[in-house]
């Protein structure tokens, strides 16, 4: 279980790395058009502790994820995979 805050500020936030598509999914640039946008909102999404340590991969014709090592991995992939079906307008991965 998971808690997340939604709500705005009325201090203005502060700007993070983010994570380029060629780094979370490497062969993005041989996957269909919906697959990058997907993995686009996968870089907007947030993580437990901001690591994005998960990885979409194009795989002979059909989208993989997998999750790295560390705490709240399994937490960070339902998030970004949530995101990625968002931005890529069709239910791609089970959340």
């Amino acid at each position: 279980m998971g808690v997340s805050a939604v709500g705005t500020s009325d201090q203005n936030g502060v700007p993070h790395k983010m994570r380029t598509i060629i780094e979370l999914s490497p062969d993005a640039d041989q996957a269909p058009e919906w697959f990058r946008e997907g993995v686009k909102g996968a870089i907007l999404a947030p993580s437990a502790v901001n690591q994005q340590k998960y990885r979409f991969y194009w795989n002979n014709g059909k989208p993989e994820a997998t999750k790295g090592m560390g705490f709240y991995t399994d937490m960070d992939l339902g998030i970004a995979k949530y995101h990625f079906n968002q931005a890529a307008g069709r239910p791609v991965f089970s959340v």
